[in-house]
């Protein structure tokens, strides 16, 4: 009698799998792409309201303070309500 993992494991990919794989690297894709928008972002943001560069790393950081306070939020969140309920409310 086989377990539930290793009937798993024997499964063929379908192509939910793969929509799943591919919907998965686009959502990874657009989040790296919005962290790495801010250091073009800066260059400009620093020239057009005259910032020095500690104040320019001010601003960058609290862009990380920002995802690491929503992820603890999203955390507990998650644990409440469920992770669909929340991906949905998102």
């Amino acid at each position: 009698m086989l377990t539930l993992s290793q009937r798993l494991d024997e499964l063929p990919l379908s192509r939910e799998h793969w929509r799943i794989v591919l919907l998965s690297g686009l959502g990874w894709m657009f989040d790296a792409m919005d962290v790495g928008l801010v250091a073009f972002v800066l260059v400009s943001l620093g020239r057009d309201w005259d910032l020095s560069r500690p104040q320019l790393g001010l601003v960058a950081s609290a862009g990380f303070l920002g995802m690491f306070l929503g992820a603890l939020l999203a955390g507990r969140l998650a644990d409440r309500y469920g992770r669909r309920t929340l991906f949905l409310a998102n």
